[in-house]
């Protein structure tokens, strides 16, 4: 990716208590992580994760290789130790990419995740 392009957008809204986070690449380099977890860091600045939700649009992504998959549960464990009230995933219109999220958020007991794919919303939650 170019150096002056995010591979992903985080804004916050704090009058409907909502982070939004865009993917717009399955994969980032190290650097690219390092200026995340600092962006990600400044969003939690004054905000109380507990009454917040966060939106991940991973709608441009079919399925999670085998190479990204532990990537993808330390970001599910990040969000997961941050508290916040709700996660949910936009899997867009790959039900692999949301069975994929589902399974590794059961996994880690990330209860309060949510994916919606194909427009159809399903809990991480085992009744």
């Amino acid at each position: 990716m170019n150096a002056s392009i995010k591979p992903y957008s985080l804004t916050t809204s704090t009058a409907v208590k909502r982070i939004n986070l865009k993917l717009l690449s399955p994969k980032l380099s190290l650097e690219e992580t390092k200026q995340f977890a600092t962006d990600f860091g400044k969003a939690m600045v004054g905000i109380q994760p507990s009454s917040f939700e966060i939106h991940i649009d991973a709608s441009s992504f079919q399925v999670v290789s085998k190479d990204l998959v532990s990537t993808l549960e330390d970001a599910l464990k990040v969000y997961k130790q941050t508290g916040f009230k709700k996660v949910t995933v936009n899997c867009g219109d790959s039900v692999v990419l949301g069975s994929q999220v589902l399974r590794l958020a059961r996994s880690i007991q990330l209860n309060q995740l949510s994916t919606i794919t194909k427009g159809v919303e399903k809990s991480a939650k085992l009744m």
